[in-house]
């Protein structure tokens, strides 16, 4: 790029910049203020920026700060009159009392207001009315204001009323804020406000770490209720003096925000900024502008100024996505192998190659080459032949799968490649891989060595420009650090079919050697109770399919089952078993009857070496007629010994979880529902057990944080039993976690997850697990050539056309476009989503371009009047002019499938429900419904900023399990956007589709569809 392309000021305004450069002077004459109710706490921005992140008001249980009541945003009343917005509640705590809470704001105005009354006696603790200032835009703001009494270091008293400004890139920021006590109980402290610091609560969502004012009264007197009532009304005005040209200072903080996330994830991309002298005079600038600095204030200057900055910022974004497209090398392998080398060539998969074993391998020698020709049969539509020969048929190119040494091929191919393969080189469930343009050699230490080359194999395979399948040629010289590497799964949650998908495409290709098989109570068939089934449990032939699956793609057993706690489901069917909650009485004879008629049927299916007997989070037990005069710890450690003898007798060892053997008091990283936790749910003392245990028990240890070093693995490896790492979904909880497992000789690592068990599922588990289980530390973290969820939602698919020889038709939407990709003015009911140009999808390439695996044409802005998209919305959606229907888009052609390439608004986040549907129909007259469904086949392009649980912003990658990430990039403001390419497969291909409608089912939602592009997929022969 020439740096004098950045300082050009006489160059004329093309299209793009003189639409946003009229925005810009036009000023904000509909700037105000929108509240968003659609999450659990209030969100007020100002003119598309985010002013107040969170309010929240709730009432606290005695002694304690769990919630009691608490604003409930999903019953606020909403009103207009006058020009004037309000939200509204008036309610009765549950506890003794009562509050009326409203907000109504018009233009640069906003005023909250809070009264509650307790009664005498009020079964509350504390009454908190907090609100949260937005972190982005007050960090770098200048406060003015009462310095105040300060407290704390947390904590600065502000008094019953007073003023403070906050002056920010959007204008300066007025509070009034006022506290005042209608009905004072005897000893009541004067009403105050104070201003929190809650950066360090790393505790609360992201959202809330920042500045907040603060109402907190205790409504306890010395530990007991207070005798007389209490009323007190808060009061909070919110002014706001927009800054003169409003738009171009907001842009100019988001693009600000754009180029440093640009800076941050390409490498190329922060050299371009750090040392070119236009881009660093650009961001200088822009800086200049969002500081209030800026020559030309009060002229045009400063709008053409951002404005033109907008556009080289676009351009410049714009090839930064496209290069990383054209450097992206996606030849590797999971897990890397210890040594691999690429060369030159490949090896195509055509008509003459061939599959060649062994003349006289046994069934299990095959598993490899059947699970190579069943991927290649139903992935990419190519049939290979297995032959059973020594050597290669004449004529053919052969991939030869065997034993190091086992045959006269095997030893040739071996010369050949001065590689030497014995059981002892290079050991237990090692391979070599060997890929030429003339063959492909796996020769494996033994059997689980050549499957595991054959997996490699399988994640090389791809097609070339020509349409061919092809593998890289490549040298690949592989075995395992660690001996035990398992995955959970959870059996009878969903389809049979989902789960041995996951089976062969993630577990066993990822080279995992294990399975443990989380059996439900009620989630199958137990033909010795089946009292306690439930409706949609899997019989136990289907789990046997399973089972028989696994098995054939070279996996141990370990089936799973909770003996102790998490029984809710059991509890409520058995309440004769039941001791508390979901806890199981393990003092009655009848309880371990009936486990071990469970296990016992579990281990005829299985037929494992290893049972897992679970014994986790077991909440308050020794407190039923049966167990309070025994200890807690003995209670545990003598239904755990039982079930260990009883496992023993059949010759099977036993596995189990830690953490009640460990007290939360000493291990306060060890998990996060270890024994006497000081929280009270699991406050019982069952720790001592740990000295009362057999030690030939395989400890697992289950610790999710992201620490550098888990002692609890040391701790029990001291007492005498074997352990294993046991990780969740975290990136540095399984990279730390295998490295200590390994450092300290651990048996392995068991990837823990609960897939299959909700809509969470590809967000549940990690591929992290199998890579750091095989080659702990390597690769490190920043240098892993993929993304683990991304490999999760790969193996997940099932077979569909596109992946198969195909004809992509591309389908011209553009009679039924209503929606532009861009937005150049926020609230005006026009542009993409109406929240501005920072927020748009100006970046999406447009034409005809490949995204994901497929080619797609996306409508030029020039073309059909600017309009890009077809938008459909919900009618409570604030941004106007989207219908809730459009029909007729016309497609007149067969397919066997379609792909749609589509997203939604960020309301959509919080239902995993369908909100709206595609309907074909056909020439004939017949139609056929298309349910789109978040966190199936549809996400938001732009995802939440916070979440309340790690688990929401895991589930919020953009990976679901029917869609494809097909496009990933960026808007101007610096987030990660993304869109999806969902196919639909046709059950009716002979049919011709004659037109499509894209409508919203669920209409109250504040949410918008957006189908961006649209391909028909028709096949070809192989």
């Amino acid at each position: 790029m020439n740096r004098n392309d950045y300082n050009r000021s006489t160059k004329p305004a093309g299209p793009a910049l003189g639409l946003l450069l009229s925005v810009l002077i036009s000023g904000s004459a509909l700037a105000g203020f929108d509240v968003d109710t659609s999450s659990a706490m209030p969100v007020v921005s100002y003119d598309g920026v985010e002013v107040i992140s969170a309010v929240e008001l709730y009432f606290t249980r005695p002694g304690s700060w769990k919630k009691a009541d608490e604003l409930d945003t999903c019953k606020l009343r909403v009103s207009q009159a006058g020009g004037m917005s309000r939200l509204s509640q008036k309610a009765d705590t549950k506890s003794g009392g009562s509050y009326e809470w409203e907000m109504e704001w018009q233009e640069n105005r906003l005023h909250m207001r809070l009264r509650y009354a307790l009664e005498p006696g009020a079964k509350i603790g504390h009454v908190i009315n907090e609100i949260y200032l937005a972190w982005p835009l007050v960090k770098g703001a200048t406060r003015t204001g009462p310095k105040g009494a300060a407290k704390s270091d947390e904590f600065q008293t502000l008094g019953p009323a007073h003023t403070i400004s906050f002056e920010t890139y959007i204008g300066r920021l007025d509070w009034t804020l006022s506290a005042r006590v209608e009905k004072p109980a005897a000893g009541q402290p004067p009403a105050q406000w104070r201003l929190r610091d809650t950066r360090s609560h790393t505790y609360r969502p992201r959202r809330c770490r920042t500045h907040s004012f603060i109402s907190s009264v205790n409504v306890r007197e010395a530990g007991r209720a207070r005798e007389s009532g209490l009323i007190q009304e808060l009061d909070v005005t919110l002014a706001i003096t927009p800054r003169p040209h409003l738009d171009a200072s907001v842009l100019a903080n988001g693009l600000l925000e754009a180029l440093d996330a640009a800076a941050k994830r390409w490498p190329n991309a922060a050299s371009t900024l750090e040392s070119d002298a236009g881009w660093q005079n650009l961001r200088e600038n822009l800086r200049a502008v969002v500081a209030g600095t800026a020559s030309g204030r009060n002229g045009n200057g400063v709008p053409r100024l951002v404005a033109d900055a907008a556009v080289k910022t676009e351009a410049f974004l714009k090839q930064c996505l496209a290069d990383a497209v054209r450097a992206k090398d996606d030849v590797f392998v999971i897990p890397k192998p210890q040594r691999m080398v690429r060369r030159e060539g490949s090896f195509v998969l055509g008509p003459d190659a061939v599959i060649v074993l062994p003349k006289a391998a046994r069934k299990e020698e095959g598993r490899g080459a059947n699970a190579l020709v069943e991927e290649l049969a139903q992935y990419y539509g190519v049939a290979l032949p297995i032959v059973r020969a020594d050597e290669a048929p004449a004529g053919k190119r052969c991939i030869a799968i065997g034993r190091g040494g086992q045959t006269a091929l095997i030893r040739r191919l071996c010369r050949e490649e001065a590689v030497e393969i014995t059981p002892e080189k290079p050991g237990p469930e090692g391979y070599a891989l060997h890929v030429r343009p003339d063959y492909v050699l796996i020769a494996g230490s033994d059997d689980h060595g050549a499957f595991y080359g054959v997996q490699s194999l399988i994640q090389l395979l791809r097609r070339d420009d020509a349409g061919r399948l092809v593998a890289p040629s490549v040298k690949i010289l592989d075995w395992p650090q660690m001996k035990l590497r398992a995955m959970m799964m959870m059996a009878g949650r969903h389809g049979a079919e989902s789960q041995k998908r996951a089976i062969r495409r993630i577990i066993a290709r990822y080279k995992l050697n294990t399975l443990l098989y989380a059996l439900g109570w009620g989630d199958i068939n137990w033909t010795s109770h089946p009292e306690i089934t439930k409706e949609h449990a899997w019989s136990r032939e289907t789990l046997q399919e399973c089972v028989d699956v696994a098995r054939e793609h070279n996996l141990e057993i370990v089936p799973y089952l909770q003996t102790a706690g998490h029984s809710k489901w059991l509890t409520e069917k058995r309440p004769d078993l039941a001791e508390k909650w979901s806890a199981l009485c393990l003092s009655n004879p009848d309880t371990f009857r009936f486990v071990t008629d469970v296990v016992g049927e579990a281990i005829e299916i299985c037929k494992p070496k290893i049972f897992h007997i679970a014994c986790d989070e077991v909440a308050q037990i020794g407190i039923c007629d049966r167990c309070r005069n025994t200890p807690a710890a003995d209670l545990y450690a003598g239904h755990v010994t039982r079930l260990h003898d009883w496992l023993a007798e059949r010759g099977i060892k036993t596995m189990m979880w830690h953490d009640m053997l460990l007290s939360a008091k000493d291990w306060p990283n060890a998990s996060a529902h270890s024994a006497m936790n000081p929280e009270g749910a699991y406050a019982v003392a069952t720790h001592p057990a740990a000295e009362k245990l057999p030690r030939d028990i395989i400890m697992g240890v289950w610790i999710y944080g992201e620490h550098n070093d888990y002692p609890a693995l040391r701790h029990f490896q001291k007492l005498g039993y074997p352990v294993v790492a046991c990780p969740w979904y975290k990136d540095k909880n399984n990279y730390f976690f295998a490295s200590c497992a390994h450092k300290a000789g651990a048996l392995g690592v068991v990837g823990t997850t609960w897939m299959f068990s909700s809509h969470q599922e590809l967000s549940m588990m990690s591929v992290l697990t199998a890579e750091y289980a095989w080659t702990p530390d390597v690769p490190k973290l920043e240098d892993l050539p993929y993304r683990s969820v991304e490999r999760m939602q790969y193996g997940m698919f099932a077979p569909r056309p596109s992946s198969k020889p195909h004809r992509a038709v591309l389908i011209d939407i553009r009679p039924s476009c209503n929606r532009t990709l861009r937005d150049p003015k926020a609230n005006d009911g026009r542009g993409w989503t109406d929240q501005g140009p920072l927020y748009d999808m100006r970046l999406l390439p447009e034409g005809k371009n490949r995204f994901g695996r497929l080619a797609f044409e996306i409508v030029p802005a020039a073309a059909g009047s600017g309009r890009q998209c077809i938008g459909v919305g919900g009618k409570d959606i604030r941004r106007a002019g989207l219908p809730a229907e459009v029909s007729g888009i016309r497609l007149d052609t067969r397919a066997a499938s379609l792909v749609f390439l589509h997203t939604a608004s960020t309301d959509t986040y919080l239902y995993a429900k369908p909100i709206a549907e595609y309907v074909v129909h056909y020439a004939d007259g017949t139609e056929k419904v298309v349910a789109l469904r978040t966190y199936r086949n549809i996400v938001a392009s732009r995802k939440p900023q916070d979440y309340t649980r790690p688990h929401d912003e895991a589930r919020n990658s953009g990976y679901i399990l029917e869609a494809e990430r097909a496009w990933v990039g960026l808007n101007l403001a610096g987030d990660e956007i993304d869109v999806q390419a969902y196919e639909w497969v046709n059950p009716y291909p002979e049919k011709t589709i004659a037109t499509l409608d894209l409508r919203m089912t669920d209409h109250n939602q504040q949410a918008a569809v957006f189908l961006l592009a649209l391909t028909a997929v028709q096949r070809q022969n192989p």
